[in-house]
Parts: C-alpha cells; structure tokens; sequence
C-alpha cells in the first residue's frame, strides 16, 4: 500500500485471484497487517478450496477449513458476504451429496458504511 501510495487511503474495489495462492496471502495479511483490510470498502475474489472431502472440516490444514477461518476473520473485520457464485470454469464443479459444487468459487464482500453521526 505504502509502495503505490496508498496508505491511509480508502480503496473502493480490491480485486483478489491469484489462482490458488489467496489463502496464505490472505492469511499473511491477517497474520500482519490486517487494519489494510479496513480501508476496503469492496473486495472481490476467487477461492480455490479444491474438492470437498468428509475429513476436510476437521482438517484445519486442508483448503476448506482455511476458507471458513478467512471467511470469519472477514466478518471479525466487520465485513459482510454479498454475493457468492460457483465458478463456471468447465472442469471445476462436482456433485456432493446431490448438490453442485465448485473447485473455485467468486466471493463479493462488503464493509457496510458507518451510520451518519445525528
């Protein structure tokens, strides 16, 4: 932030896909600086949990209990989750239990404007 000149400065939209490596990004991020989080009003990006499996909830090394704990640090932050999609890559989505499911999912999260002081 500091490097491109935008350090104490809002940002409207950040978009994050780094094909696979939003995880220990993300995860450095809240590790280390995660007041930049909070100059975000909107933050767009792709997941790549991979493949669901049964032991995955669990596992709190594999990708889907990594996505669930940057999913509540998200809303720590005060974020809200506003939009969420399969990705429609062909290749990407599986049935699980009978329901579609993705490799790669497209998230929108939100930080809801402060109330106007009265």
């Amino acid at each position: 932030m500091k490097m491109l000149g935008h350090e104490g400065r809002r940002i409207d939209y950040l978009k994050i896909d780094i094909e696979g490596s939003e995880m220990p990004a993300l995860e450095q991020v809240f590790r280390e600086a995660p007041h930049l989080l909070t100059q975000v009003s909107q933050l767009g990006m792709e997941v790549h949990p991979g493949k669901y499996r049964v032991d995955d909830k669990l596992d709190k090394t594999s990708n889907h209990y990594r996505v669930w704990r940057i999913y509540h640090l998200f809303e720590c932050l005060g974020f809200q989750l506003m939009h969420m999609e399969l990705n429609q890559y062909p290749g990407s989505q599986y049935k699980w239990n009978g329901t579609l499911q993705s490799c790669c999912y497209e998230l929108v999260w939100v930080m809801p404007l402060s109330p106007l002081p009265t």
